[in-house]
C-alpha cells in the first residue's frame, strides 16, 4: 500500500511539475525573442557565474545586467548609460 501511496504522489508533483514548464511557455512563447548586448561566463571558485547584459527597447540609454549562479539567486540590476562620444565628465 505504501508503494502505491508514493508512486501516486510521485506521478502527482511530476504532473504538477510539467504543468507549470507548459504554463510557463505558453505566457512567454507570443514574446518576440530579443538579442541581448553580450553575454559571458564569471570565472569564480565553485560557482558557475553567468551574466546577461542588453538595452531595454523602452529606454535606450539604460543598460541592464542579470547575473546567476548555480548556488545563489538572480541579481539584476540597471543603470543609465551615456551615449557614445559624451564627455566623461559634465
Amino acid at each position: 500500500m505504501n508503494k502505491i501511496l508514493i508512486a501516486a504522489v510521485a506521478t502527482i508533483l511530476s504532473i504538477g511539475t510539467a504543468q507549470a514548464d507548459l504554463w510557463s511557455w505558453s505566457k512567454n512563447s507570443k514574446l518576440e525573442e530579443k538579442e541581448g548586448v553580450s553575454a559571458y561566463r564569471v570565472p569564480t571558485l565553485g560557482l558557475d557565474v553567468r551574466v546577461y547584459e542588453w538595452t531595454p527597447e523602452g529606454n535606450p540609454d539604460v543598460t541592464c545586467l542579470m547575473a546567476w549562479g548555480t548556488e545563489r539567486p538572480a541579481g539584476l540590476q540597471c543603470f543609465e548609460t551615456k551615449p557614445r562620444g559624451a564627455a566623461a565628465s559634465e
